[in-house]
């Protein structure tokens, strides 16, 4: 069942103007924080969060049989930093300050060259 959806993922991107590293990338991000949320909001849904985060490493393991390590990794590393950050923010009134909107923008930059890079 998850590989179909991933392989509809793969097939609609094939078909797409939006790059699939891009999709793929972002719902690991998505998915992960999802899991770090779970981790974070209960001692009772801890179990979940380590459940997608066994979700999480499946699709990196997808992720990695059709792009480049290097490319997947910044990708996903930089989407988690934006994503996490805007959580922290909107879900758990966490402040953010210059040097952190900073490093968002810098996060941005780098799925930008990495996303231009051959």
């Amino acid at each position: 069942m998850i590989k179909n959806l991933l392989d509809s993922i793969h097939n609609w991107a094939d078909k797409s103007i939006v790059d699939e590293l891009i999709v793929f990338a972002i719902i690991i991000a998505f998915v992960e924080a999802y899991a770090q949320n779970n981790l974070k909001t209960s001692d009772n849904r801890y179990i979940v969060g380590l459940i997608v985060y066994i979700f999480v490493g499946y699709l990196l393991h997808y992720t990695y049989q059709n792009f480049p390590l290097s490319k997947v990794n910044v990708m996903w590393s930089c989407l988690s930093i934006i994503i996490a950050t805007t959580f922290g923010y909107l879900i758990y009134d966490e402040s953010i300050n210059s040097l952190k909107l900073l490093s968002v923008l810098l996060a941005i930059g780098a799925v930008y060259c990495s996303y231009k890079a051959e």
